[in-house]
C-alpha cells in the first residue's frame, strides 16, 4: 500500500480537472437554473461532523459536493457524444484517482479506465454521429492514462517490487493486445468512420511493443521481491485466474450465448489450454518455485482476459473477433 500525502492529491486534483470555457458555461447555465428552482435552504446533514484542520475540513466538503452531485454521477455512465462525456473524463475520474490513497487500487483503476477509452472509441468507431473533438478526447485521455500506467510500472521495478510490476505489465498487455485486434478489425469493416483511429491505433502498437520488451526485465526483477511479496503475488494471481476462468466456463455453457459453433469451439480449447498452465503453475507451487508459479498464473490470466476482451467486442460490436 502507498498512501500518498494530501497536498499531493490536491496537486493532481488542480494539474488534471479542467474544463473548457463552453463546458464550464453549459454546466453554470445548469446550476444557476437548479439554484432559481430552489428557494429554501436545506440544513446540513453534515453540520455533526467535526474535523481535525480546516485543510480536512475543505476536502470533505469538497468531495462530498462532488460525489453527490447528480451531473457528477449521472456523467460516470455517459458514452461518446453525450453531452456529460467531457466532465466523466476531465471531471469525475481525475478527482477519483488523485483522491486514491492506495497505490495498488490506482494502477487497477487506470489500467480499466484505459480499456474503458479503448472500448469506447471501438464504439464511436461504428457510430457516426461522434465528433472530432469528441475522437481527440478519447485518445488524449487513453494517452494520458497509459503514460501512467507505465510510470507506475517503471516505479514498482525501481522501488524493488518487480512481482507487482510484472503483473500489472501483463494486465496491459492484455487489454492492448486485444484491443489491438478489435481496431484492426473495425478498420476494415468501418474504414472511413473515425479520424483519430490511425492515431490510435499506431499508439497501441507501439505501447503493445513496449510491454513484449520489458516483459523478460520485469520476470528478473520479480525474482528480487521479497518471498512474502511473491507469495501473496501467486495466491493474488490464482485467485483472479480462477475466476476468470469460471466466467468463461460460463459464456461457454451458457445456452443464450451468442457464440457460433466454430467460435464456441475455438474458445473451448483456448479456455482448456490456459486450465493446463494452471494446471502446472499449481504444481510448480507446490514443488516451492514461486516465481516459476507466478510466470504461469500470470501467462495463463493475460490469454483469459484478452479472450474475455474479444468475446465482450464481438457481442458489442457484432464483428467478428475470435479466430478459429
Amino acid at each position: 500500500m502507498n498512501n500518498e500525502p494530501l497536498e499531493k492529491k490536491l496537486t493532481d486534483i488542480k494539474n488534471h480537472v479542467a474544463l473548457s470555457s463552453s463546458e464550464k458555461g453549459f454546466h453554470r447555465a445548469k446550476l444557476l437554473e437548479h439554484m432559481h428552482k430552489t428557494t429554501q435552504p436545506v440544513p446540513s446533514p453534515f453540520s455533526w461532523m467535526t474535523f481535525a484542520s480546516v485543510r480536512y475540513a475543505l476536502v470533505a466538503l469538497f468531495v462530498v459536493a462532488l460525489g453527490g452531485s447528480g451531473v457528477t454521477l449521472a456523467s460516470e455512465q455517459s458514452l461518446p457524444g453525450d453531452v456529460l462525456y467531457s466532465v466523466k473524463l476531465k471531471v469525475a475520474e481525475p478527482v477519483r484517482l488523485a483522491l486514491m490513497s492506495d497505490r495498488d487500487e490506482r494502477v487497477e483503476f487506470e489500467v480499466a479506465l484505459a480499456e474503458k477509452r479503448l472500448e469506447e472509441f471501438a464504439v464511436a468507431s461504428v457510430r457516426s454521429d461522434v465528433d472530432a473533438r469528441t475522437e481527440r478526447l478519447i485518445a488524449a485521455s487513453f494517452d494520458e492514462r497509459l503514460d501512467s500506467v507505465q510510470e507506475h510500472i517503471e516505479t514498482m521495478r525501481l522501488s524493488g517490487e518487480g512481482d507487482d510490476a510484472y503483473r500489472t505489465n501483463a494486465d496491459l498487455h492484455a487489454v492492448l493486445s486485444a484491443h489491438t485486434r478489435i481496431l484492426d478489425t473495425l478498420a476494415v469493416a468501418h474504414p472511413y468512420a473515425v479520424g483519430e483511429a490511425d492515431t490510435i491505433r499506431t499508439h497501441l502498437q507501439q505501447a503493445l511493443v513496449e510491454t513484449e520488451a520489458a516483459e523478460d526485465e520485469l520476470i528478473i526483477a520479480s525474482a528480487a521481491s521479497s518471498e512474502e511479496s511473491l507469495d501473496e503475488s501467486v495466491d493474488e494471481s490464482q485467485e483472479e485466474v480462477l475466476r476468470v476462468l469460471e466466467d468463461l466456463h460460463a459464456r461457454i455453457g451458457n445456452a443464450e450465448s451468442t457464440l457460433d459453433d466454430g467460435d464456441r469451439a475455438t474458445v473451448t480449447n483456448l479456455v482448456d489450454e490456459a486450465s493446463r498452465v494452471i494446471d502446472a503453475a499449481g504444481t510448480t507451487e507446490a514443488a516451492g518455485d514461486s516465481q516459476k508459479a507466478l510466470q504461469l498464473y500470470v501467462q495463463a490470466e493475460a490469454s483469459l482476459d484478452e479472450l474475455e476482451i474479444l468475446l465482450e467486442g464481438e457481442e458489442s460490436l457484432q464483428v467478428d473477433l475470435i479466430e478459429e
